[in-house]
């Protein structure tokens, strides 16, 4: 996929979601590209992943990913559980805990 097909993708999936969607770009251990969608989660998965993240940060991104990644839109290989997947699934847990280190810093400005 192109720059341009995955941001035409993401568009059009805000637009079936009604909400902002995010795309998670990873490079796969076969050196292609994996992309994933994360739409914005609902306020209380937000609350959740908070209160989670205080005892662990990677169960907190579990539960965003439960909650609110496209798994139907996104390369499969993201929720696939083979072994040699899970670079790619943890990869996906990084960037969605980098969203809740965000949300954390925006309460702690305010």
């Amino acid at each position: 996929m192109s720059f341009e097909e995955i941001e035409e993708k993401r568009r059009e999936l805000s637009k079936t979601h009604n909400c902002v969607v995010q795309t998670i770009v990873l490079d796969a251990p076969e050196g292609d590209k994996v992309v994933g969608f994360l739409k914005e989660p609902k306020r209380i998965d937000k609350i959740q992943a908070l209160d989670i993240s205080i005892r662990s940060l990677t169960q907190a991104a579990a539960h965003i990913v439960t909650t609110s990644f496209l798994k139907d839109e996104s390369d499969p290989r993201f929720m696939d559980e083979k072994p040699e997947n899970d670079p790619i699934y943890l990869g996906l847990l990084l960037a969605v805990q980098s969203k809740i280190s965000v949300y954390t810093e925006a309460i702690k400005k305010n």
